[in-house]
């Protein structure tokens, strides 16, 4: 199996984990003399089993970022790292420049002005650099995705 494959089995897997979770809460009580829709033990120990499979292809799909060359003396897990740090950048220099926005709308001329203290235009420019960085790397990094094979 591929390492991209992998990904989205652990993706679909985690979706599985998450509807477990709410098909647990909607049994875990009823009315008295009722019965559940479901049997929660042995929904339970559909979920607990669920998790334990996410654990073993989650622990192989680390093993591989860690054991796969990326280039420039960097791991696959070093660039998924550094793609992730990336993205964060980018959120933190737009949230702020879209914070540093303006909102000109005093309804007299007596009101406080509100002003920047950052430059909003430069702020922006560098968060845009940042995402096409970002772009960049997770492109590269999802074409190795494609040829690595996952490790045992």
């Amino acid at each position: 199996m591929k390492l991209a494959e992998a990904l989205i089995q652990r993706s679909d897997m985690q979706k599985y984990v998450k509807q477990y979770k709410h098909r647990l809460a909607k049994c875990a009580t009823v009315q008295e003399g009722l019965t559940p829709v479901e049997d929660p033990q042995q929904l339970l120990a559909k979920a607990e089993r669920a998790v334990a499979d996410l654990e073993r292809l989650v622990c192989r799909i680390s093993r591989t970022n860690a054991h796969t060359p990326f280039g420039d003396g960097l791991t696959l897990a070093d660039a998924v790292v550094r793609r992730d740090m990336l993205m964060v950048r980018h959120l933190l220099h737009f949230d702020l420049a879209e914070a540093a926005t303006v909102d000109e709308s005093r309804y007299s001329q007596r009101e406080i002005r509100t002003v920047p203290t950052i430059d909003v235009v430069a702020t922006r420019r560098a968060g845009d650099t940042l995402a096409r960085e970002f772009r960049e790397l997770d492109t590269r990094i999802q074409a190795l995705n494609w040829t690595v094979d996952l490790i045992e």
